[in-house]
Protein backbone atom coordinates (compact mmCIF):
# COMPACT_ATOMS: atom_id res chain seq x y z
CA UNK A 1 0.00 0.00 0.00
CA UNK A 2 1.66 3.31 -0.85
CA UNK A 3 1.15 5.96 1.59
CA UNK A 4 1.17 9.35 1.37
CA UNK A 5 1.83 10.35 5.16
CA UNK A 6 5.15 8.21 5.96
CA UNK A 7 5.92 9.19 9.56
CA UNK A 8 3.45 9.86 12.57
CA UNK A 9 3.26 11.54 16.22
CA UNK A 10 1.41 9.90 19.20
CA UNK A 11 0.96 12.45 21.70
CA UNK A 12 0.11 10.43 25.35
CA UNK A 13 1.96 7.56 27.20
CA UNK A 14 -1.09 6.30 28.76
CA UNK A 15 -2.44 2.75 28.14
CA UNK A 16 -3.85 3.88 24.95
CA UNK A 17 -1.18 5.93 23.22
CA UNK A 18 1.41 3.21 24.43
CA UNK A 19 -0.35 0.99 22.75
CA UNK A 20 -0.90 2.57 19.94
CA UNK A 21 2.37 4.07 19.25
CA UNK A 22 3.87 0.18 20.02
CA UNK A 23 1.78 -1.56 16.83
CA UNK A 24 1.81 1.32 14.16
CA UNK A 25 5.49 1.58 14.76
CA UNK A 26 6.33 -1.91 13.76
CA UNK A 27 4.71 -0.81 10.59
CA UNK A 28 5.30 2.65 10.43
CA UNK A 29 7.78 5.71 11.05
CA UNK A 30 6.59 6.90 14.86
CA UNK A 31 7.31 9.15 17.36
CA UNK A 32 6.03 8.98 21.00
CA UNK A 33 5.82 12.06 22.52
CA UNK A 34 6.16 12.07 26.31
CA UNK A 35 5.33 14.57 29.34
CA UNK A 36 8.84 14.66 30.42
CA UNK A 37 12.70 14.43 29.31
CA UNK A 38 12.85 12.40 32.65
CA UNK A 39 10.15 10.12 31.25
CA UNK A 40 11.44 9.76 27.45
CA UNK A 41 14.60 8.55 29.16
CA UNK A 42 13.33 6.02 31.09
CA UNK A 43 10.65 5.06 28.53
CA UNK A 44 13.80 4.67 25.65
CA UNK A 45 16.07 2.70 27.98
CA UNK A 46 13.63 0.31 29.48
CA UNK A 47 11.70 0.30 26.81
CA UNK A 48 8.43 -0.77 28.89
CA UNK A 49 5.78 1.60 30.19
CA UNK A 50 5.81 0.19 33.94
CA UNK A 51 3.00 2.47 34.68
CA UNK A 52 0.24 2.14 32.05
CA UNK A 53 1.65 -1.27 30.22
CA UNK A 54 3.99 -2.95 31.16
CA UNK A 55 3.60 -6.06 29.84
CA UNK A 56 4.56 -4.45 26.22
CA UNK A 57 7.69 -4.13 24.94
CA UNK A 58 8.15 -0.92 23.12
CA UNK A 59 9.80 -1.94 19.24
CA UNK A 60 13.31 -0.89 19.23
CA UNK A 61 12.47 1.69 16.32
CA UNK A 62 9.79 3.50 18.32
CA UNK A 63 11.51 6.98 18.36
CA UNK A 64 10.99 8.73 21.96
CA UNK A 65 11.06 11.97 22.89
CA UNK A 66 9.88 14.98 25.22
CA UNK A 67 10.60 17.39 22.67
CA UNK A 68 7.60 18.73 20.78
CA UNK A 69 9.09 20.22 18.32
CA UNK A 70 11.40 17.40 17.36
CA UNK A 71 8.54 15.29 17.55
CA UNK A 72 6.18 17.17 15.27
CA UNK A 73 8.85 18.81 12.37
CA UNK A 74 8.62 15.96 10.00
CA UNK A 75 5.54 14.06 11.16
CA UNK A 76 2.45 14.99 8.79
CA UNK A 77 -0.13 13.26 10.85
CA UNK A 78 -0.17 14.20 14.87
CA UNK A 79 -2.77 11.62 16.89
CA UNK A 80 -3.52 13.27 20.16
CA UNK A 81 -3.92 10.47 22.73
CA UNK A 82 -4.77 12.26 26.20
CA UNK A 83 -7.43 12.17 28.57
CA UNK A 84 -10.28 14.56 27.36
CA UNK A 85 -10.35 16.43 30.32
CA UNK A 86 -6.18 17.62 29.33
CA UNK A 87 -6.89 17.72 25.85
CA UNK A 88 -6.78 21.75 25.65
CA UNK A 89 -3.98 21.99 27.84
CA UNK A 90 -1.94 19.62 25.58
CA UNK A 91 -3.03 21.19 22.44
CA UNK A 92 -1.85 24.75 23.56
CA UNK A 93 1.66 23.05 24.17
CA UNK A 94 1.73 21.46 20.67
CA UNK A 95 0.42 24.22 18.85
CA UNK A 96 3.22 26.40 18.12
CA UNK A 97 4.79 23.87 16.53
CA UNK A 98 1.93 22.76 13.94
CA UNK A 99 1.48 24.25 10.52
CA UNK A 100 -1.16 24.14 8.61
CA UNK A 101 -0.17 21.39 6.92
CA UNK A 102 -0.82 18.88 10.29
CA UNK A 103 -3.62 16.34 9.99
CA UNK A 104 -4.72 16.30 13.73
CA UNK A 105 -6.32 13.62 14.78
CA UNK A 106 -8.06 12.88 18.73
CA UNK A 107 -7.99 9.67 20.07
CA UNK A 108 -9.64 10.79 23.17
CA UNK A 109 -13.50 9.36 24.02
CA UNK A 110 -14.93 12.28 25.76
CA UNK A 111 -16.31 15.73 26.37
CA UNK A 112 -14.01 19.19 27.41
CA UNK A 113 -16.15 19.38 31.10
CA UNK A 114 -16.36 23.11 31.20
CA UNK A 115 -17.46 23.84 27.70
CA UNK A 116 -19.34 20.38 27.28
CA UNK A 117 -17.30 20.42 23.97
CA UNK A 118 -16.25 17.11 21.90
CA UNK A 119 -12.46 17.03 21.11
CA UNK A 120 -12.06 17.91 17.74
CA UNK A 121 -14.09 20.87 18.75
CA UNK A 122 -11.74 21.65 21.42
CA UNK A 123 -8.75 21.11 18.58
CA UNK A 124 -10.20 23.17 16.49
CA UNK A 125 -10.61 26.37 18.53
CA UNK A 126 -6.85 26.05 19.82
CA UNK A 127 -5.58 25.48 15.95
CA UNK A 128 -7.01 28.04 13.85
CA UNK A 129 -4.19 28.15 11.41
CA UNK A 130 -5.47 24.34 10.42
CA UNK A 131 -8.36 23.79 8.25
CA UNK A 132 -11.23 22.15 10.01
CA UNK A 133 -11.29 19.40 7.31
CA UNK A 134 -7.50 17.86 8.72
CA UNK A 135 -9.12 17.47 12.40
CA UNK A 136 -10.51 14.00 13.17
CA UNK A 137 -11.77 11.47 15.30
CA UNK A 138 -10.42 7.92 15.52
CA UNK A 139 -12.86 5.75 17.52
CA UNK A 140 -13.85 2.00 17.97
CA UNK A 141 -13.56 -1.18 20.17
CA UNK A 142 -9.92 -0.65 20.78
CA UNK A 143 -8.26 -2.32 23.98
CA UNK A 144 -5.44 -1.20 24.25
CA UNK A 145 -3.43 -4.48 25.45
CA UNK A 146 -5.09 -6.23 22.34
CA UNK A 147 -3.93 -3.43 19.96
CA UNK A 148 -0.30 -3.49 21.67
CA UNK A 149 0.04 -7.30 21.43
CA UNK A 150 -1.21 -7.27 17.71
CA UNK A 151 -4.40 -8.92 18.08
CA UNK A 152 -7.05 -8.35 15.08
CA UNK A 153 -8.66 -4.96 15.66
CA UNK A 154 -10.82 -2.52 13.37
CA UNK A 155 -11.27 1.33 14.01
CA UNK A 156 -13.06 3.80 12.43
CA UNK A 157 -11.51 7.65 11.43
CA UNK A 158 -13.93 10.44 11.05
CA UNK A 159 -13.53 13.54 8.97
CA UNK A 160 -15.55 16.28 7.37
CA UNK A 161 -12.98 15.60 4.32
CA UNK A 162 -13.26 12.40 2.40
CA UNK A 163 -10.09 12.71 0.97
CA UNK A 164 -8.38 13.23 4.49
CA UNK A 165 -9.51 10.44 6.09
CA UNK A 166 -8.60 8.01 3.20
CA UNK A 167 -4.95 9.42 3.95
CA UNK A 168 -4.92 8.69 7.57
CA UNK A 169 -7.10 5.26 6.45
CA UNK A 170 -4.48 4.41 4.69
CA UNK A 171 -1.44 5.51 7.08
CA UNK A 172 -2.49 4.05 9.97
CA UNK A 173 -3.88 0.68 8.48
CA UNK A 174 -1.82 -2.35 9.14
CA UNK A 175 -1.42 -6.19 9.30
CA UNK A 176 -3.34 -6.12 12.26
CA UNK A 177 -5.42 -2.97 11.78
CA UNK A 178 -8.18 -2.28 9.73
CA UNK A 179 -9.18 1.56 9.75
CA UNK A 180 -12.84 2.07 8.23
CA UNK A 181 -13.45 5.80 7.30
CA UNK A 182 -16.80 8.31 8.38
CA UNK A 183 -18.08 11.71 7.44
CA UNK A 184 -19.62 11.98 10.36
CA UNK A 185 -17.33 13.46 13.18
CA UNK A 186 -20.01 14.03 15.41
CA UNK A 187 -21.69 10.67 15.58
CA UNK A 188 -18.61 9.12 16.19
CA UNK A 189 -16.97 11.07 18.79
CA UNK A 190 -20.67 11.00 20.53
CA UNK A 191 -20.70 7.50 20.38
CA UNK A 192 -17.27 6.98 21.52
CA UNK A 193 -18.20 9.56 24.91
CA UNK A 194 -21.23 8.16 25.97
CA UNK A 195 -20.69 4.56 25.62
CA UNK A 196 -18.49 4.75 28.63
CA UNK A 197 -21.29 5.58 30.27
CA UNK A 198 -24.00 2.59 29.84
CA UNK A 199 -20.21 0.33 30.44
CA UNK A 200 -19.99 1.40 33.76
CA UNK A 201 -24.36 1.16 34.20
CA UNK A 202 -23.24 -2.09 32.51
CA UNK A 203 -20.41 -3.23 34.77
CA UNK A 204 -23.39 -2.08 37.92
CA UNK A 205 -25.74 -4.48 36.43
CA UNK A 206 -22.73 -7.84 36.42
CA UNK A 207 -21.69 -6.21 39.92
CA UNK A 208 -25.57 -7.01 41.06
CA UNK A 209 -25.67 -10.17 39.75
CA UNK A 210 -29.11 -9.12 37.77
CA UNK A 211 -28.42 -11.39 34.66
CA UNK A 212 -27.71 -11.66 31.34
CA UNK A 213 -31.66 -10.23 30.29
CA UNK A 214 -30.98 -7.18 32.63
CA UNK A 215 -27.82 -6.69 30.91
CA UNK A 216 -28.94 -6.80 27.61
CA UNK A 217 -31.85 -4.40 28.14
CA UNK A 218 -29.59 -2.21 29.57
CA UNK A 219 -27.41 -1.81 26.93
CA UNK A 220 -29.77 -1.79 24.45
CA UNK A 221 -31.91 0.91 25.63
CA UNK A 222 -28.66 2.84 26.19
CA UNK A 223 -27.77 2.91 22.74
CA UNK A 224 -31.27 4.63 21.53
CA UNK A 225 -29.94 7.02 24.42
CA UNK A 226 -26.67 7.52 22.43
CA UNK A 227 -28.73 7.82 19.37
CA UNK A 228 -31.10 10.06 20.53
CA UNK A 229 -28.57 12.50 22.05
CA UNK A 230 -26.67 12.27 18.74
CA UNK A 231 -29.36 12.82 16.40
CA UNK A 232 -30.08 16.72 18.02
CA UNK A 233 -26.81 17.21 17.56
CA UNK A 234 -26.62 16.23 13.65
CA UNK A 235 -25.10 12.99 14.00
CA UNK A 236 -26.32 10.10 11.25
CA UNK A 237 -28.22 7.71 13.37
CA UNK A 238 -26.07 4.48 11.44
CA UNK A 239 -23.13 5.73 13.08
CA UNK A 240 -24.27 4.14 16.64
CA UNK A 241 -24.94 1.03 14.72
CA UNK A 242 -20.99 0.72 13.53
CA UNK A 243 -17.95 0.31 14.87
CA UNK A 244 -18.08 3.36 17.16
CA UNK A 245 -21.10 2.93 18.45
CA UNK A 246 -22.27 -0.88 18.84
CA UNK A 247 -18.82 -2.38 18.47
CA UNK A 248 -17.14 -0.42 21.31
CA UNK A 249 -19.65 -0.21 23.53
CA UNK A 250 -19.78 -4.29 22.94
CA UNK A 251 -16.19 -4.52 23.95
CA UNK A 252 -16.22 -2.15 27.03
CA UNK A 253 -19.41 -3.99 28.62
CA UNK A 254 -17.52 -7.53 28.08
CA UNK A 255 -13.76 -7.55 28.96
CA UNK A 256 -12.19 -7.71 31.42
CA UNK A 257 -9.42 -4.74 30.92
CA UNK A 258 -12.46 -2.04 30.65
CA UNK A 259 -11.78 0.38 33.50
CA UNK A 260 -15.47 1.98 33.18
CA UNK A 261 -17.19 -1.69 33.15
CA UNK A 262 -14.73 -1.92 36.55
CA UNK A 263 -15.95 1.76 37.79
CA UNK A 264 -19.35 0.03 37.45
CA UNK A 265 -18.45 -3.25 39.52
CA UNK A 266 -17.19 -1.25 42.44
CA UNK A 267 -20.67 1.05 42.74
CA UNK A 268 -22.47 -2.37 42.79
CA UNK A 269 -20.73 -2.77 45.95
CA UNK A 270 -21.45 0.02 48.04
CA UNK A 271 -18.18 2.20 47.42
CA UNK A 272 -17.60 5.64 47.06
CA UNK A 273 -16.23 7.31 43.83
CA UNK A 274 -13.41 8.66 45.76
CA UNK A 275 -12.40 5.45 46.71
CA UNK A 276 -13.09 3.46 43.56
CA UNK A 277 -11.00 6.58 41.40
CA UNK A 278 -8.36 6.58 44.42
CA UNK A 279 -7.48 2.48 43.44
CA UNK A 280 -7.89 3.45 39.47
CA UNK A 281 -5.17 6.26 39.48
CA UNK A 282 -3.02 6.60 37.57
CA UNK A 283 -5.51 5.05 34.75
CA UNK A 284 -8.70 6.87 34.16
CA UNK A 285 -12.16 6.57 33.63
CA UNK A 286 -13.43 8.58 30.50
CA UNK A 287 -17.23 7.74 31.26
CA UNK A 288 -16.99 9.47 35.03
CA UNK A 289 -16.91 12.57 33.91
CA UNK A 290 -18.45 12.15 30.78
CA UNK A 291 -21.37 11.07 32.77
CA UNK A 292 -21.81 14.59 34.54
CA UNK A 293 -21.48 16.52 31.36
CA UNK A 294 -23.69 14.64 29.42
CA UNK A 295 -26.43 14.80 32.42
CA UNK A 296 -26.21 18.35 31.94
CA UNK A 297 -26.04 18.51 28.41
CA UNK A 298 -29.50 15.99 28.07
CA UNK A 299 -30.94 18.56 30.48
CA UNK A 300 -30.01 21.68 27.90
CA UNK A 301 -31.17 19.96 25.04
CA UNK A 302 -34.05 18.40 26.05
CA UNK A 303 -33.31 14.73 25.54
CA UNK A 304 -35.04 11.69 27.47
CA UNK A 305 -31.69 9.94 28.66
CA UNK A 306 -33.29 7.84 31.88
CA UNK A 307 -30.25 5.51 32.22
CA UNK A 308 -27.96 8.78 31.93
CA UNK A 309 -29.48 10.31 34.30
CA UNK A 310 -29.87 7.38 37.03
CA UNK A 311 -26.08 6.82 36.29
CA UNK A 312 -25.14 10.23 37.11
CA UNK A 313 -27.31 9.98 40.77
CA UNK A 314 -25.65 6.97 41.41
CA UNK A 315 -22.33 8.33 40.83
CA UNK A 316 -22.70 11.97 42.34
CA UNK A 317 -25.41 11.60 44.66
CA UNK A 318 -24.99 8.53 46.23
CA UNK A 319 -28.35 6.70 45.11
CA UNK A 320 -27.70 3.16 45.59
CA UNK A 321 -26.89 0.92 42.47
CA UNK A 322 -30.39 -1.36 42.84
CA UNK A 323 -32.93 1.48 43.82
CA UNK A 324 -31.51 2.96 40.36
CA UNK A 325 -32.03 -0.16 38.32
CA UNK A 326 -35.71 -0.82 40.00
CA UNK A 327 -36.49 3.09 39.14
CA UNK A 328 -35.23 2.17 35.78
CA UNK A 329 -37.67 -0.88 35.56
CA UNK A 330 -40.68 1.28 37.16
CA UNK A 331 -40.81 4.12 34.45
CA UNK A 332 -43.62 4.50 32.61
CA UNK A 333 -44.58 1.97 29.77
CA UNK A 334 -44.17 3.45 26.44
CA UNK A 335 -43.38 2.05 22.96
CA UNK A 336 -40.04 0.77 21.93
CA UNK A 337 -39.44 3.39 18.96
Amino acid sequence: MKRSIERITVVGTGSWGTALAAMLSREHEVTLLCRSKEEAEKLSTTRRNERFLPSIVLPEQLYITADPEIATSQCPLVIMVVPSVAMRENIRLLSPYLSENHIVLSAAKGFEPCTELRMTQVLQAELPGIDPKNIGALSGPNIALEVAEGKPTTSVVAFPDEQVAMRVINALTTKTFRIYGSRDVVGVEIAGALKNVIAIGAGAIDGLAAGNNAKAAFVTRGIAEISRFGIVQGANPLTFAGLAGIGDLIVTITSKYSRNRWVGQEFAKGRKLADILSELHPQVAEGVETTRTAWKMAQELAVDMPIIEQTYKVMFEGKPVHEALIDLMNREPKFES
